[in-house]
């Protein structure tokens, strides 16, 4: 029984909580990685098709055939995180940390059902909220959540969920709820590690985003960074029938890494690629399709110490 009071599959949830027992925190050679995930889960609430996502992962088979994903990821960014009314410990992230074998951070909206969240291998230390600048050409009011953990070998480690406003129009709202943003991540200046990512709702182009980027890459506090804005499309507008091979399929979501650890960064995955259908029978195959849950791909990046 899932956190919502819904069946999932039984086998799928027992199999892989008894393997996040036995490797939670990992050993002495995979703590050297640090893999990072971003998601929008797109307020899905079909918990069999986070089971057989889950089930994916720990496989090693979410079409990253180079890489081994199994048990291996550190912090999953998550947002659009749906949430039961009235309940801040029962959430579509509760359920997917559970089956992953990862502690979870979640902070609702002060309206609605939903929210952000962030999962993590280590257990979570601490948890920070940020409501971002709002108005009312946005109807909803935009968040960051951070946690902190002490990772064994990357240090004081905070990783920060964000989800900025949409619509093209409203390039000056994510403007200054990016300013709030660089203020929260002041916060943070004893951080050994830190990690932003999420849904920005900004093409690469995007002038908001590059100044983002640009400040990212300019401060000092942590020598070691990760900032480049890929290009691959991370979002379709699957409600019209589109997919990601459509020509207005964009890139919405970013992960930058920062860290006084000098790192190699080993790339990007965008999981589950080829397992989502192509159109004109796009929303039919959706409804069949037993992991793909979401309009925007979970995007993964990975590093390793030096």
């Amino acid at each position: 029984m899932d956190p919502l009071g819904k069946n999932v599959n039984a086998r799928d949830v027992a199999s892989i909580e008894n393997e996040s027992e036995k490797t939670q925190q990992g050993s002495i050679e995979t703590q050297n990685f640090l893999n990072v995930m971003s998601f929008n889960m797109w307020r899905e609430d079909n918990w069999d098709r986070f089971a057989s996502m889950a089930a994916a992962i720990h496989d090693g088979d979410a079409q990253a055939p180079d890489i081994e994903t199994r048990m291996l990821l550190d912090v999953v960014l998550l947002q659009e995180v749906l949430a039961q009314e009235n309940h801040t410990d029962q959430s579509s992230a509760h359920f997917l940390g559970r089956l992953l074998g990862m502690h979870t951070a979640f902070r609702k909206r002060d309206r609605g059902d939903e929210g952000v969240a962030v999962l993590s291998r280590y257990p979570i230390e601490g948890i920070h909220l940020k409501k971002l600048f709002y108005s009312q050409e946005d109807p909803y009011q935009r968040l960051a959540i951070a946690i902190e953990v002490t990772h064994p070998q990357w240090g004081k480690t905070v990783a920060i969920s964000v989800h900025l406003a949409s619509e093209r129009e409203n390039a000056a709202i994510r403007q200054k709820q990016l300013e709030d943003l660089k203020d929260f991540i002041a916060t943070f200046r004893e951080a050994d590690t830190l990690i932003v990512g999420g849904d920005f709702n900004a093409f690469p182009r995007d002038l908001e985003l590059l100044n983002f980027s640009a400040f990212w890459r300019a401060s000092k506090l942590r020598p070691f960074k990760q900032a480049e804005l890929f290009s691959s499309p991370t979002w379709a507008n699957i409600g019209l029938g589109k997919d990601y091979d459509s020509k207005d399929a964009e890139r919405l979501d970013y992960i930058f890494f920062a860290s006084n650890r000098e790192f190699d960064f080993l790339g990007e995955d965008l999981l589950f690629r080829n397992q989502v259908p192509s159109s004109p029978r796009v929303l039919k195959s959706k409804r069949q399709n037993k992991i793909w849950v979401s309009d925007h791909l979970p995007v993964l990046h990975r590093f390793e110490l030096k």
